[in-house]
């Protein structure tokens, strides 16, 4: 949401212009697609709006902490700071590119833009392509330092190959470096296939240093890059689905989050992008290091919850150019990393500061207004855009969950005493909250409204009692912490008010735009209502107007009806939430319930098709299944490795330390389940699309049948 000025700075120089729907109204994108019983797909959610037309993409290595960006023109960024506008100035920006022909020029231009992709369908290793003259030009990018070190220097290597369908081939090719505008002349070499290349190392601190490579050593560290890169997302590949693009894009995801991730001063620092936002905001920090626990990269995860640790204030307070949303996300993050690997004694190492957060909740409570609508609330900055210290209620229900959940996990390790002194403070704490959000009350034109900032209301006032801008955005992520019930009133109030006129292509509208990953907390309310047809508009709408088509580069804010998109791309929030909308998809945990298939597509379940879990973290342990269709024979077969604890004890192990399952199989063509099997007996617990299962300690094949089609 660090775009306000942004925003207003692009309409005044022309880049951005503000299409007709800006002006808030119903979701027409939803109106036809949630029309009948349909699932949206991705291919119908694209069709309404065009790509991006600014795509870019990122190479690198994890942790670096400089970063290599790929424009729109295929230009490469040698600098920590492009700026955030929608294009990018080379009079300002340090950036380099290869010209051919004479005059010599790149190869693309706005009107013939490139065609982009990453190597195998997901690694950070961009190729891009274009045509014109009679000439088919292929340019290969990535980034390498030596063993792949943080803490070694960045290069970028470069391969050009030009082709002939007619005419001649080009001799050589110009090597320009902005904004000295020097440039170095490469000849380009014959290519046992007829076509024509020239292989560069380029370094980041010198880009004029450029030096041409063989083709063969090329070659060999470009096999090295991709190695390294594989090895690193197969530890994360814990989903396989019916869709090659959800596979490539939630493993470049993966990728391009990585590449955000600076180390500085020693500490590995989640930024949430990469030559913008070059820096920790902490609220985002803490929910990717959440989304990395899900995905099963535990040690990265731990590493990135230190760096947060480490500038959290003596007193407790965790605020890091966000605002009080900071302190709850991270003690909700450190609790996530306990519950998804169970490790106690990490557990006990950050409990002095998880108490301490939860200390600093509790003096600020208790210097909080004792009567009116603001009691017991705390009065802090509540997101980076908006500075002015105010009453917000996404940043206390995030500090009240993060209470809640910390109140739990001390009693895990033994810390009774804090424990219930936590839980008795977080009691009263949601009650105070709760009771505020029923005296603020706004109704306006039909509508029952929840004011996010109780004594002002100055979100809804700003944005004309709409569902819409920072109101939207800010009513949706409140939701996101399971603070209200998903059928509680007042997170009707926030959803009616989104799907009044809020949403577009199932994602949060933005002024001019859109800015899609704030669409989880709605996405997730829905999801926990069964509402899985909306949750997929959103899933594809995302895929579709979220981010870069091919290269799934995903972005803050996107003019959506023009496709011009910002360069804050690709954005670490933006792949946080994308990883968990996917995740939740396919599985989520709810209360002492885990809940698998709740939105998985119909067509994903289309007969031989195959969606798979491996060894996928969630707070009850690890759990593995592959759920296989037989619909021509009348049967959908799960196979399944519940989650168990090897570590915990005997004396651990009661009823709500196993989770209750719940299978949901959504038949494509929505048929009735009419029997289950559970380990070929039969299986009383079942309804329309649900199998429970209850407490499973082994694994198990399940089995639904359905009744034969006439």
């Amino acid at each position: 949401m660090r775009v306000l000025l942004l925003i207003t700075t692009l309409v005044i120089a022309g880049y951005l212009t503000v299409p007709c729907w800006a002006v808030a109204g119903p979701d027409t994108v939803a109106a036809k697609l949630l029309v009948g019983s349909a699932d949206p797909t991705f291919d119908r959610v694209a069709s309404f709006f065009p790509p991006f037309r600014f795509p870019r993409e990122v190479v690198g290595v994890p942790e670096h902490p400089h970063d290599i960006g790929v424009d729109y023109l295929g230009r490469l960024q040698f600098a920590d700071e492009i700026g955030d506008y929608g294009r990018v100035d080379t009079e300002r920006i340090r950036a380099v590119w290869l010209e051919i022909g004479d005059p010599p020029a790149i190869p693309a231009s706005e009107a013939q833009p490139l065609t982009r992709r990453l190597l195998d369908g997901y690694l950070p290793i961009v190729i891009l392509t274009a045509e014109r003259d009679g000439l088919t030009y292929e340019q290969t990018v990535f980034g390498w330092s030596e063993g792949f070190s943080p803490d070694r220097d960045l290069s970028a290597f470069v391969r050009l190959r030009v082709r002939a369908t007619k005419g001649a081939l080009p001799k050589d090719t110009q090597l320009v470096v902005a904004p000295e505008k020097t440039r170095t002349l490469f000849p380009l070499h014959l290519a046992k296939d007829g076509a024509v290349e020239l292989a560069l190392c380029i370094p980041f601190a010198s880009p004029t240093s450029a030096v041409e490579i063989p083709a063969k050593d090329f070659d060999k560290i470009l096999s090295q890059t991709a190695r390294f890169w594989r090895g690193l997302l197969s530890k994360a590949t814990c989903f396989t689905v019916p869709s090659s693009r959800v596979n490539d894009a939630y493993r470049a995801w993966l990728a391009y989050s990585l590449l955000n991730v600076d180390k500085v001063n020693g500490y590995c620092e989640p930024h949430d992008g990469a030559g913008f936002y070059e820096l920790i905001y902490g609220y985002s920090a803490a929910l990717y290091c959440m989304a990395l626990d899900h995905y099963g990269l535990h040690d990265r995860a731990a590493r990135y919850l230190a760096t947060l640790l480490h500038f959290q204030r003596p007193d407790g307070m965790y605020d890091q150019n966000s605002g009080l949303i900071d302190l709850g996300a991270l003690a909700l993050a450190l609790v996530e990393h306990y519950r998804c690997t169970g490790d106690k004694a990490w557990l006990r190492s950050v409990a002095a500061r998880l108490v301490s957060a939860c200390d600093w909740i509790q003096k600020s409570r208790a210097d909080a207004p004792k009567e009116g609508v603001t009691r017991g609330l705390i009065k802090w900055r509540p997101y980076c855009d908006y500075a002015t210290p105010t009453f917000n209620y996404w940043g206390n229900t995030y500090c009240c969950t993060g209470m809640e959940a910390a109140a739990s996990a001390l009693e895990a390790i033994g810390m009774t005493a804090d424990a219930a002194r936590i839980r008795q403070e977080a009691a009263a704490y949601r009650a105070d909250i709760l009771a505020s959000m029923k005296a603020v009350v706004v109704s306006r034109d039909g509508f029952t409204l929840l004011p996010i900032e109780p004594d002002t209301q100055r979100l809804l006032k700003d944005s004309n009692y709409k569902g819409t801008d920072y109101y939207g955005l800010t009513a949706s992520s409140l939701l996101e912490n399971d603070f209200l019930d998903p059928n509680d009133e007042r997170a009707r109030w926030v959803t009616n008010a989104l799907e009044r006129d809020g949403l577009i292509s199932g994602i949060c509208r933005w002024m001019a735009g859109t800015d899609h990953a704030y669409t989880y907390g709605y996405l997730r309310n829905q999801l926990r209502r069964g509402e899985a047809r909306k949750v997929l508009l959103g899933f594809y709408g995302m895929l579709a107007h979220g981010m870069t088509r091919d290269t799934y580069s995903g972005v803050e804010v996107h003019t959506i009806e023009t496709g011009v998109n910002m360069q804050t791309l690709p954005h670490l929030y933006s792949c946080t939430q994308q990883l968990e909308t996917l995740r939740m998809i396919l599985l989520r945990e709810e209360g002492d319930t885990l809940r698998i298939g709740d939105a998985i597509p119909r067509a994903w379940l289309a007969n031989g098709q195959q969606v798979e879990a491996r060894s996928t973290a969630t707070r009850f342990g690890d759990v593995s299944f592959a759920i296989t269709s037989h619909v021509k024979r009348g049967q959908i077969e799960v196979r399944l490795t519940p989650p168990t604890r090897s570590w915990r004890t005997v004396a651990d192990r009661v009823a709500r330390y196993w989770p209750r399952i719940v299978i949901r199989l959504r038949h494509p063509s929505a048929a009735r389940i009419t029997r289950v099997l559970v380990n070929g007996k039969t299986w009383p617990a079942f309804g329309q699309e649900t199998i429970e299962l209850g407490s499973m300690t082994r694994p198990v094949v399940v089995r639904a049948y359905y009744a034969a089609r006439r």
